[in-house]
């Protein structure tokens, strides 16, 4: 009887110690479970937070865009409507010009009796006065451009600092942060800046870190760390280091590698190597462009060449792209449309 007492004690003993492990081994697996699911309904959480911070930053960049986009217009209809004014008046002149001399008597030397010239030769009146005035308008032209030269000059230089501009934006976008670094940085920090990103692109393309890079469990902290210790970070610039930071923290690996493309694009903008061809009157011309020029654009390479029927300005070859800032070409225009007008 004591045996089976014992071996129920026994038994009992070791039901209970079972059912403690078992309820503590429980407890264990249920804190691991909430600790996985709350971290990660925080990371879904922090990225929904993320993105939607990113779409009213493009929201409002857009909105930005959009007024600037208004205001050129409004600028450019503005100047519009002054030109035609420019022109009506002009062409208000040659009428009152062309009364004046259809008033006078027709007289003749040769033939006292002839008849007054008929209708028929009033295109021929009206051609002649055409002439006579594009002459006029020439050497007027031609006197006042020599005094504004300069402006031209400097007008041209800013149309091509905003297409440089535009292309920057161009090849940035959606990554504005990369204009960012333009403007903060001097020429030789971008320089080493860029080489230390194309040595970072070249050892990511020949060691896989996608999934340090997108690790979960690894801090951004813990994840340069790890890169450093790969010998990913070697030898590259410590402001380099510094945005790698910040792209591990904001952006995806592929993110990354976008951006990187981006910022080479921008970067071959703003460091434009190939020739710029430049258009002027004569050598007086070349040498005061070139001093203007040499003052806001000292590492750009440009190739001048004399083109006398310019009359005054400058043409500026960009690429494909071309800034026309000469008189040639705006009397080209206003001669059409007074042609026009006058020929009706």
């Amino acid at each position: 009887m004591e045996n089976v007492i014992q071996t129920i004690t026994i038994y009992t003993i070791f039901v209970i110690g079972f059912l403690h492990i078992l309820r503590f081994s429980l407890q264990k697996i249920e804190m691991v479970f909430t600790k996985a699911f709350s971290a990660l309904s925080q990371d879904d959480s922090v990225e929904k937070e993320h993105l939607l911070a990113k779409v009213e930053q493009q929201g409002s960049t857009i909105s930005s865009e959009k007024r600037k986009n208004q205001e050129i217009k409004r600028k450019s209809v503005q100047k519009e409507k002054l030109f035609l004014t420019q022109i009506e008046e002009l062409l208000a002149k040659n009428r009152k010009y062309t009364r004046e001399l259809e008033r006078r008597p027709n007289v003749s030397f040769d033939r006292p009796n002839e008849a007054a010239p008929n209708s028929e030769i009033a295109p021929q009146v009206k051609k002649r006065l055409l002439r006579d005035y594009k002459e006029r308008f020439m050497q007027e032209v031609v006197t006042a451009s020599r005094q504004k030269e300069s402006a031209l000059f400097i007008d041209a230089m800013t149309a091509f600092d905003k297409l440089v501009y535009a292309e920057k934006i161009r090849s940035a976008l959606p990554y504005r942060i990369i204009l960012r670094l333009f403007e903060i940085y001097g020429e030789s920090e971008l320089h080493q800046f860029a080489k230390s990103f194309q040595k970072f692109h070249k050892r990511i393309l020949q060691t896989d870190i996608r999934q340090i890079y997108q690790s979960s469990y690894l801090s951004p902290e813990q994840k340069i760390r790890v890169m450093n210790d790969n010998g990913l970070l070697k030898g590259l610039d410590e402001e380099f280091i510094q945005f790698l930071f910040y792209m591990v923290l904001n952006f995806s690996y592929k993110e990354m590698k976008h951006i990187y493309q981006n910022y080479m694009q921008v970067y071959k903008v703003h460091f434009y190597s190939e020739e710029i061809r430049v258009i002027v009157t004569d050598q007086e011309a070349i040498e005061k462009f070139h001093a203007i020029w040499q003052e806001r654009y000292p590492n750009y390479s440009v190739n001048y060449e004399v083109k006398k029927e310019l009359i005054s300005g400058v043409i500026i070859y960009y690429g494909t792209r071309v800034i026309d800032r000469s008189y040639q070409e705006l009397i080209r225009h206003s001669a059409e449309k007074i042609e026009m007008e006058v020929m009706l």
